[in-house]
């Protein structure tokens, strides 16, 4: 169905066109952030035609923040970090964002190498029926949705599109019942492009709006590459969509950007200029493959969503990485925008998309500059792709644009529209005047305005309005299908008119909205003698107004001097005259005119001068110096008179400072002559003055108990000037108290205002303790299995005195704990503010104290014994005692007989082992035959002799040649034998032996023979 609703004007001086147009500008927003890879950094962006003060406030988390916004110029405000959510489910950290003059809001989620920025539209631009576009790819993380509730009880219905974290099953309706400030965030590794988020279309509750954000906490776009990136977008209500719009691919990608489409209705045909047309069904949700080359038109029969996605940085090789844009039908453009290129972690190329209809880029103006210039034209349309720089930006477009801004860097990227229209495409506000042509929003303050809503539906449509419920924005309501109403005050002001068939509910009703300016020019005062003697002349009168472009004076009693079309006039009066006055009304720069205003004057030569212009009441800060006066009349002279203060300077002109006495009240007047004039001249009435005492303050501070913590608390009493007193806090607090709690360690300033608008400034610090730490002192167990180990606590840091608990335990004990095994312990150390400190510590032990000997046999008879001991475990280094007599101390004792010793081994830390069974046996004696010998008198090797190990008593040793001849015999034991037989030299060649030798063997004689060969070698 198509709706025209028009309005019709009545004025007292023209009848205006007003068209109706919802933009992303407003004074009401509701935002919130979905999961990005963690830290991440939540931004928010503001940009106003006016200076304004925003407040950004989380309704159920207690965050309240001022950002004053100038003209044309961006302010940015970090959130804390808890304001991006990482669950699945409920949360209450829906951001609320108001403004007393129209704002842009605009959103960015960024960490190192991945961010999105959205476009935030304000709360009457918002839906209750949303179809959600997102992304997710193999292997990247999951895509998500985050919905955040404007009002309590509001009842939603999800339809995910895929199965999501939490156990919900693609397909199948879940109802959600949030209130204002919460947000519900929803996570699927499926792509939850196609979820359905609206009112349930059963429901006759109120028709509650709400906001939508897809995106996805990190993926991949266009299936190549491995460089993920944060999506985030703010839906678009369905009702906003359209039939008609413009593709651009993001300039410096090669090859084109993903776009995805997504229909509201069943057969929507669509066409993409150079492709064949085809068909999408409602909810269905079409990707263009990996990538759409090309600048391309893209036509609907019914309204559609688009949605481009920027591809992966290794899709092809150029800087940038995945973002989403959703893209602006043709049918909802922008004429004037103040936004900001971000900056980035890595982003450094900033880029400016414009579409237009061909011909209606005239007189498009970037940064003061024409940029019609830089358009290109395709099938009808214009578009142009700009450089920025960083920062602020400002667009101004008469016939209406679309903008998108994004930016490129190594791996990380982002983009966001600058600002959309979003009219409900089923509707049109509009008022027209045959004189005066088009008026956006514009009407004069006391014209009676009258509304019509003109409804059109399509022939085949039997559907019919009923009901009409107007919201004229200032309290005022109306129902009817032709209203009438007028503005009592001036101002900006939002007309939302709900059309509906009665039923209740949401699906069979339609709301429009015009924003509608009324114009008050205002004449505020006339500045000027309100008492003149009798034919004074030259007397001057000064309009105080506002919105003031032309002025109308007369006057009663006297003639306007010179040109009267002015702020100020020159006046010469007459006789006395009884209705003498001076009257003015003035016409504002829209054409509007205020009401007149009339200032009574009297002629008489006694002169009432009027009282002293002044505060009657003065702050104790001020008191030094104060000025009073009233307006200057040609030819006037004044004196001037004050008690319980002093006139500083001279006290003969219209104006005078005065320094009061602190205290007390006081008194001022003057008299007014006019010298040129006798006997004319009068006595002001006095004013009386009060001066406020002195405000001082009494404070109680409560430091912060542990270091890091956050409860300190400021609490204060205010003595002088005059209660009740007003606390504007510094340092972000959003308190107006005189107790301020929560405090973390920092300086902490406030302004006190009291009653009469004096103020006072003092700051407190609030302190914290060092961090409460605690180090220990450890004396491990010194042997193997004891328990002689001890531990000790050193602190710092904190509040002393400290208590300690050991282990657990609930009981106190000192810093000392002694007698521990080896083992695991803790300690918790708490100080004097209850802040504590937990340590855990390992109590060691040496290995077990081992020793093993290595013993060397004695020869019979004889000490030739020794034993070599080897310590291990412990701790080195070792001593050694044999329990000899006397004793011996070596790791090695010799000259050992055969017996059994006794050997204790004790380490570095006094543990000991005793080894009581070391024995040393005789060994058999054995000696040693050589198997050859070469007797050539060269003084190696030229005899045969024996080498014994131990002693024999006796010997025999004989050797014959081959044929068994005795060539050599002998009975000694040093035997030698030279390799000759009877003087003669015996030939080379082996020479049998026999060795008998007697000796003794553990305490027995022991006979034994030996035989064998040597060989003589010559």
């Amino acid at each position: 169905m198509k709706f025209c609703i028009f309005i019709s004007l009545v004025f007292i001086l023209a009848c205006l066109r007003l068209e109706g147009q919802v933009t992303t500008e407003g004074r009401d927003f509701w935002v919130g952030f979905m999961d990005n890879l963690r830290p991440a950094t939540a931004e928010l962006y503001f940009s106003s035609r006016k200076a304004t003060e925003v407040k950004i406030a989380s309704p159920l988390s207690d965050y309240e923040v001022i950002v004053q916004v100038m003209p044309n110029e961006t302010s940015v405000l970090r959130l804390p970090d808890q304001f991006i959510y990482n669950e699945e489910g409920i949360s209450e950290l829906g951001i609320h964002i108001t403004s007393n003059e129209d704002i842009s809001v605009f959103a960015l989620n960024k960490t190192a190498q991945s961010a999105d920025a959205a476009v935030i539209l304000p709360t009457k631009a918002l839906g209750n029926e949303y179809i959600v576009v997102s992304h997710k790819e193999s292997n990247s993380e999951e895509s998500e949705l985050l919905i955040v509730a404007t009002e309590n009880q509001t009842h939603i219905e999800i339809i995910p599109s895929a199965d999501t974290f939490g156990g919900w099953e693609a397909g199948t309706p879940v109802v959600v019942i949030m209130n204002a400030g919460q947000t519900y965030q929803l996570k699927s590794n499926g792509d939850l492009s196609g979820t359905i988020v609206r009112l349930p279309q059963s429901s006759s509750n109120e028709c509650t709006n709400f906001a939508v954000f897809g995106g996805s906490r990190m993926t991949f776009v266009g299936e190549c590459g491995f460089n993920q990136d944060h999506l985030f977008e703010q839906m678009f209500p369905t009702s906003t969509w359209g039939k008609e719009f413009l593709y651009v691919p993001f300039k410096s990608r090669i090859g084109g950007d993903m776009l995805k489409l997504v229909a509201i209705e069943n057969n929507t045909r669509v066409n993409i200029s150079g492709l064949p047309a085809f068909s999408i069904n409602s909810g269905q949700v079409i990707q263009m493959g990996n990538v759409l080359d090309g600048v391309r038109s893209i036509s609907a029969d019914k309204p559609i969503s688009a949605v481009q996605f920027a591809r992966s940085q290794d899709c092809d090789g150029q800087s940038g990485d995945p973002f989403m844009l959703v893209l602006s039908p043709m049918e909802q453009k922008i004429k004037d925008i103040t936004f900001s290129a971000f900056e980035g972690f890595e982003i450094n190329q900033y880029y400016l998309t414009l579409i237009t209809d061909s011909g209606s880029q005239t007189g498009i103006i970037l940064d003061g500059q024409d940029v019609s210039g830089s358009f290109e034209v395709f099938q009808r349309k214009a578009y142009a792709t700009i450089n920025l720089s960083s920062g602020n930006h400002n667009l101004i477009a008469p016939q209406g644009v679309i903008a998108y801004v994004y930016g490129f860097g190594n791996i990380e990227s982002y983009g966001y529209s600058a600002g959309v229209s979003l009219d409900n495409v089923n509707l049109s506000v509009a008022a027209s005047d045959t004189q005066t042509g088009t008026i956006e929003r514009l009407s004069c303050y006391g014209d009676q305005i009258t509304f019509t809503a003109i409804v059109e539906t399509d022939a085949s449509s039997t559907f019919e309005f009923t009901n009409y419920t107007w919201d004229f924005g200032d309290g005022n309501i109306a129902e009817g299908k032709i209203v009438n109403h007028t503005y009592q005050s001036g101002g900006t002001y939002d007309v939302k008119l709900i059309a509906s068939d009665g039923s209740g509910e949401c699906s069979s009703s339609e709301t429009a909205f015009m924003t509608i300016e009324i114009a008050k020019p205002e004449v505020i005062a006339i500045n000027g003698s309100i008492s003149v003697c009798s034919e004074a002349q030259n007397i001057e009168y000064t309009a105080q107004v506002a919105n003031a472009e032309k002025y109308f004076w007369s006057v009663v009693g006297g003639s306007i001097q010179g040109d009267s079309n002015q702020a100020q006039i020159s006046v010469n009066w007459g006789k006395g005259d009884p209705d003498a006055s001076v009257s003015l009304y003035v016409i504002g720069p829209e054409g509007c005119m205020s009401e007149e205003f009339n200032l009574p004057v009297l002629i008489d030569n006694r002169l009432q001068p009027a009282i002293p212009q002044g505060p009657n009441y003065v702050c104790f800060s001020e008191k030094e110096s104060v000025q009073y006066g009233v307006s200057s009349t040609n030819g006037s002279i004044y004196q001037w008179f004050v008690s319980n203060g002093e006139i500083i300077g001279a006290d003969n002109s219209n104006e005078v400072l005065v320094r009061w006495e602190g205290g007390n009240t006081g008194e001022i007047w003057y008299i007014e002559r006019n010298l040129a004039i006798s006997d004319c001249e009068g006595q002001s009435d006095k004013i009386y003055v009060k001066v406020g005492s002195e405000i001082s303050i009494e404070e109680k501070i409560q430091n912060v108990r542990c270091s890091g913590g956050s409860d300190g608390i400021i609490e204060l009493a205010v003595i002088g000037g005059e209660g009740p007193y007003f606390y504007e806090w510094n340092n972000e607090i959003a308190s107006k108290e005189n107790k301020v709690d929560n405090l973390s360690s920092g300086v902490y300033s406030v302004v006190i205002t009291d009653s009469k608008g004096c103020m006072h400034t003092e700051s407190f610090e609030v302190t914290a303790p060092e961090k409460l730490e605690a180090t220990m002192d450890l004396t491990h167990v010194k042997c193997f299995g004891g328990d002689d180990g001890e531990a000790s606590v050193n602190v710092t840091g904190g509040t002393s005195p400290y208590k300690f608990f050991w282990n657990g335990s609930n009981t106190e004990s000192s810093s000392t704990l002694s007698q521990l095994s080896k083992g695991t312990y803790s300690v918790k150390v708490v100080d004097h503010n209850n802040c504590d400190f937990d340590l855990s510590f390992q109590i060691d032990e040496p290995e077990i104290l081992r020793a093993t000997t290595i013993d060397s046999p004695t020869c019979p008879e004889n000490d030739t014994g020794s034993i070599l001991v080897n310590a291990t475990g412990g701790t080195a280094p070792y001593t050694y005692r044999w329990n000899l007599s006397p004793p011996r101390d070596s790791q090695l004792i010799e000259e050992l007989s055969a017996g059994i010793y006794s050997v204790t081994v004790t380490d570095a830390n006094g543990c000991s082992l005793t080894l009581d069974d070391r024995k040393i046996s005789e060994k058999y004696p054995i000696i040693r035959v050589p198997n050859a010998f070469s007797p050539n008198n060269d003084g190696f090797n030229d005899h045969f002799n024996l080498d014994y190990e131990c002693s024999v008593q006796k010997i025999e040793v004989v050797i014959y040649n081959r044929w068994g001849q005795v060539i050599y015999s002998s009975n000694d034991i040093e035997m030698k034998w030279d390799g000759t037989f009877k003087g003669q030299s015996v030939p080379s060649g082996n020479y049998p032996y026999s060795i008998a030798f007697t000796t003794t063997f553990e305490g027995e004689l022991f006979q034994n023979v030996m035989r064998g060969k040597v060989h003589v070698v010559r």
